[in-house]
């Protein structure tokens, strides 16, 4: 599962693609609370990476 380190060097695209795999693979027995587990949402993140997790988990997060 990649961490939160994910939002600050990869594209919105990657973010995007490994939250939806993440949350499909998650979605059966439920219970994902990300980010947070790690440490939340790091300081040095990019702004459109955080944007393309909070979308990427409206869309593929709901059952």
């Amino acid at each position: 599962m990649p961490g939160v380190s994910l939002l600050r060097p990869a594209t919105p695209q990657k973010v995007n693609a490994s939250m939806k795999s993440l949350l499909t693979d998650c979605k059966e027995g439920g219970m994902l609370i990300y980010p947070g587990a790690d440490g939340g949402i790091p300081g040095e993140a990019r702004p459109e990476n955080v944007k393309a997790l909070i979308e990427a988990a409206k869309k593929s997060g709901t059952y």
